[in-house]
């Protein structure tokens, strides 16, 4: 199942037409507490929310969701749940604090550390529509059991063919961590 909190309605409607109407969860960002009472079903967590990087505390790194509430890096620790996938949809999520033996701190190690093997997240600020139609590209080659690595190469590829978005920006803002191969 995919849980999909705080998305824009072009991209649940998207996450929908990929995933079939009724198997994409799709949670408002003030009724995400709802995404730990059905932990154990999400197989895949797609969160799109404004992330913000904290070089002072990376585990204080956090997500902005709608309705003002936030979800930091270190609340992924306290909760069940246990994705094969996270997808982390807002800018900045994929950065972290470089620490000896452990990697890069932040929102995708808390994610890492609670038992995800696989996160994609951004690296920089990114471009909301254009991220919206990586994300659903992506979405679609996961849903075809590609692995993360070449379903990330597939969308950014789509995304660089249209006109108006061949500039880098618009489709190399995420990475893959973790089992993306």
């Amino acid at each position: 199942m995919l849980g999909a909190v705080d998305v824009s309605e072009k991209e649940a409607a998207g996450l929908k037409e990929i995933y079939g109407p009724s198997r994409p969860k799709i949670y408002p960002g003030e009724a995400a507490n709802v995404v730990r009472e059905e932990a154990a079903r999400i197989d895949v967590l797609h969160i799109s929310a404004h992330g913000a990087f904290r070089d002072d505390d990376p585990m204080s790194s956090y997500m902005m969701l709608g309705g003002g509430g936030r979800v930091e890096a270190r609340d992924f620790l306290n909760l069940s749940i246990r994705p094969r996938l996270a997808v982390l949809s807002g800018c900045e999520t994929g950065r972290g604090q470089a620490d000896a033996g452990e990697g890069l701190i932040g929102m995708s190690w808390g994610l890492f550390v609670a038992g995800t093997p696989t996160t994609v997240a951004s690296q920089f600020k990114v471009d909301a529509e254009s991220t919206a139609a990586w994300m659903l590209r992506f979405h679609e080659m996961v849903h075809r059991n590609v692995r993360a690595a070449e379903a990330m190469r597939q969308a950014s590829l789509e995304v660089m063919r249209q006109p108006d978005r061949r500039h880098p920006f618009h489709s190399s803002g995420f990475i893959v961590l973790g089992q993306g191969f």
